[in-house]
């Protein structure tokens, strides 16, 4: 069995026993699903209710698709992307071109909000993410499909993208890069053992000037052959050249065409024009004209580097190369931290998410490094990954998780990951010193149990079947960070820190252990509470579609506003259950949030 077919019956094992119409329906949707997850999340650990999530989601193929199977937004980016796969070894480059450009006249349309010939789901879903979303976003076209042929000569073939109000860009992944990308996220990083750069110039003893050294790194500047990276390309394009690169190569017109006119018109200019790339490496030697690399990666310049190969013909032309390593040798996490130190502080001058330019800060490492003794791994880097012995969580999803919980928007936490790595970072991460008290770490430690048990919870109302009216399912969905907010209230009201709005909105927060005491009877209460939630959330969305129609669940969630009136209706709800014996558990339920009455200290 293949990597491709492996990775497809992983995802149906994992959706066994969930009903018939929560998970795709064939082969070729199952592998539509796979793809998104392994080649748009680049996401090896798969969980039940976020593959029931994106399916139900983002999910639009049928007839009068567009050429569209996934439709689904980026916020981090500011990307609507749009994905297309053939689950089929008859694909060519013909057929590749066919399908892009039958999707590029799909954006024309939805661009100008034509909908004629499209499917309700499609005008559904695309209405669903346009909401809100920046004037500016770039739409971006994804093929992926279980063939292999020639993917720049598809690509050229495209045309031009000039006509579109928005930027477009468009990539194909072809069944070799498919497998090997899967490989690469079941199995960590990749870096290429050993590889060598011919050097324009011969670099002699004087020549070595350009070399510099400090008491932790290493590193010389060079200008290297655009042949020699072409055969670089040519030989670990998929096999590590480039998984340390913030973003592998995406096409752009915008810049790539100005990159290609000097390759092809006048690469005598190219060293001038462009910053050419940035090579992490374990170590190197300089032999004349030959640089060799051991253990090496290009951390930046994937875009540089991939064009060079694709469009070099036969004159060769000077690249300026920056070569680091470390100034002595190092092993494991050492080596790891390394590399994505170096792919970190390469990339910072680009447009990447703001929570990678945090990942070196001293409270997030802290963070990182006090819930680990839980078996809690924070990832606050890509492309470092925990072991199966740890449960993950990201680090976006831990600020959206506090943001929502602790700070009462989820709105925001949902919608704006941005600005909690911006401006809401502080509050977040930095002025509670999480490290700093016990009491704040083990509250973290159980936030992060509770935000998995509620995953759990939602896997077994699904399977169960118990939420799978229209509505409730597109709650579960996408109102999860609006359920923990509201388990948050529950944590306030049932503490006594707080009794009203204002007070949940205004008194000191206080934390503490409140999952100590998992029991099933602990899951049946948590369960109530939850059903109680969405219950909740359902009628002040009903109430909303009477005066606004079109409102989606997506959008009415979206909107801190909208929260804050069911959060005052739940305290309402909370309250007559704790003080009227013959209205439902809600109250005794949500006692599950009760903190410990110990209070410890380092």
């Amino acid at each position: 069995m293949n990597e491709i077919e492996h990775a497809i019956d992983e995802m149906k094992l994992l959706l066994k026993d969930f009903p018939a119409d929560t998970k795709p329906k064939n082969d070729v949707d199952w592998f539509t699903l796979m793809a998104y997850n392994y080649v748009i999340n680049e996401r090896g650990y798969l969980k039940d209710i976020d593959l029931i999530t994106e399916y139900r989601n983002y999910f639009v193929n049928g007839s009068n698709d567009g050429g569209i199977d996934m439709l689904y937004y980026n916020d981090k980016l500011s990307v609507l992307g749009i994905l297309q796969t053939k689950y089929s070894n008859n694909i060519d480059v013909n057929s590749a071109t066919a399908e892009i450009q039958k999707i590029l006249r799909t954006v024309e349309k939805l661009q100008n909000h034509d909908f004629s010939n499209l499917s309700q789901i499609v005008k559904d879903k695309f209405r669903s993410l346009n909401d809100g979303i920046n004037e500016d976003v770039t739409y971006e076209i994804t093929l992926v499909t279980t063939s292999t042929f020639d993917k720049e000569r598809a690509l050229k073939n495209v045309g031009s993208t000039k006509r579109f109000k928005n930027s477009v860009d468009f990539n194909i992944v072809n069944g070799l890069d498919l497998s090997q990308k899967i490989y690469t996220i079941k199995n960590g990083i990749q870096r290429v053992d050993n590889g060598k750069l011919e050097l324009i110039n011969v670099v002699n003893q004087s020549g070595r000037s350009m070399e510099y050294s400090s008491n932790s790194k290493k590193g010389i500047f060079v200008s290297a052959k655009a042949s020699s990276i072409k055969k670089l390309y040519d030989l670990y394009e998929n096999r590590g050249l480039f998984d340390l690169n913030v973003r592998k190569y995406i096409k752009r017109n915008s810049i790539d065409k100005g990159i290609i006119n000097t390759i092809q018109r006048d690469p005598t200019e190219f060293w001038f024009l462009n910053n050419g790339l940035t090579i992490a490496t374990s170590d190197y030697q300089i032999d004349g004209n030959v640089i060799h690399l051991q253990d090496f990666s290009v951390v930046n310049g994937a875009q540089t580097t991939t064009l060079i190969a694709r469009n070099y013909k036969e004159t060769d032309f000077a690249v300026p190369v920056k070569v680091i390593a470390p100034a002595f040798e190092l092993e494991g996490d050492q080596q790891d931290n390394f590399f994505s130190g170096v792919s970190e502080a390469t990339n910072s001058q680009k447009q990447i998410r703001p929570q990678d330019l945090k990942a070196n800060t001293r409270e997030l490492r802290a963070l990182q490094h006090v819930l680990k003794p839980y078996n809690i791994f924070l990832k606050i880097k890509q492309g470092v990954n925990a072991t199966n012995k740890y449960d993950l969580i990201k680090i976006e999803d831990m600020a959206k998780l506090i943001y929502s919980f602790v700070n009462q928007a989820p709105g925001t936490a949902r919608s704006s990951v941005r600005s909690l790595f911006e401006s809401h970072y502080k509050t977040i991460f930095l002025n509670p010193n999480y490290d700093q008290d016990p009491n704040k770490i083990e509250f973290l430690r159980d936030l992060v149990m509770l935000y998995f048990k509620v995953d759990e919870i939602q896997g077994n109302l699904l399977r169960e079947g118990k939420a799978m009216t229209q509505d409730s399912a597109a709650i579960f969905g996408n109102g999860k960070f609006a359920i923990m907010a509201l388990l948050g209230v529950a944590y306030r009201y049932v503490n006594e820190d707080a009794q009203s709005w204002p007070q949940v909105k205004e008194k000191d927060y206080i934390y503490g252990s409140f999952m100590q005491n998992v029991t099933d009877d602990f899951d049946k209460k948590l369960k109530f509470a939850i059903l109680k939630i969405v219950h909740v959330i359902q009628v002040g969305y009903d109430r909303r579609k009477k005066s606004a129609p079109g409102v989606t669940i997506t959008n009415y969630l979206k909107k801190d506003s909208s929260y804050e009136q069911l959060a005052q209706e739940f305290l309402t709800n909370l309250a007559s259950s704790e003080n009227d014996p013959e209205m439902d558990a809600l109250y005794p339920s949500c006692l599950v949030l009760k903190r410990d009455s110990e209070v410890k200290s380092f």
